[in-house]
């Protein structure tokens, strides 16, 4: 699986700040993780290459990245 495949198949959420006056996306199995814009398809497309480059990241230095709660078996 490509690390944009990886990335997409983590869980994103994106809510309005009313204070910041944008959108904030999430990622359930990335707590750390947080990215806006100006929608939430904006804000979701961010995260996403945040999580993008992580992975990048993480098989550079081979650590595992979290998997996603969608490919975790019960």
């Amino acid at each position: 699986m490509s690390n944009k495949e990886l990335a997409a198949s983590y869980h994103y959420f994106a809510e309005w700040d009313d204070e910041d006056r944008l959108y904030v996306a999430t990622v359930k199995e990335w707590p750390s993780i947080a990215a806006h814009g100006s929608t939430e398809q904006e804000a979701i497309d961010e995260a996403r290459s945040v999580i993008e480059e992580c992975l990048l990241d993480m098989a550079e230095c081979m650590d595992v990245p979290p998997a996603p709660l969608s490919l975790k078996r019960v």
